[in-house]
């Protein structure tokens, strides 16, 4: 029989992305799957406490000093949030700038000739 699979989830459910990126994880770890899940809050606390449950993996949403120390502990991890253009971990977030473009082309094939914008102009990363 396979070994089940350990994936720490490093998440706070604050906000409708998180939320549903783990509907999403529950949706994906249905019945018949060899996968045990755990909530750890996002913390430096915490990290311990996931290293010592032995995760094989981590899902997470780190603040920077969280990230730093997820990699001390060496378990595969990846985030979702923008960890800035050379991120210390794989990262899965969406592209601004594409999404912004996209619905501007939306837009202007419409006939629409004035658009605004309301949001984080910092970075252009929301976090």
């Amino acid at each position: 029989m396979p070994q089940v699979r350990r994936i720490a989830l490093f998440l706070r459910a604050e906000t409708r992305r998180i939320t549903e990126a783990l509907e999403g994880i529950a949706r994906y770890a249905r019945p018949g799957r060899r996968w045990e899940f755990r909530l750890f809050p996002p913390d430096v606390d915490s990290i311990q406490a996931m290293a010592h449950w032995q995760a094989d993996g981590t899902i997470c949403r780190p603040d920077p000093n969280a990230t730093q120390a997820i990699n001390h502990v060496s378990i595969p991890s990846v985030s979702l949030r923008y960890l800035g253009d050379h991120p210390p971990m794989p990262v899965v977030c969406s592209d601004e700038h594409a999404i912004g473009r996209t619905a501007a082309e939306h837009f202007l094939e419409r006939g629409f000739t004035s658009l605004a914008f309301c949001g984080n102009l910092q970075g252009g990363h929301i976090p």
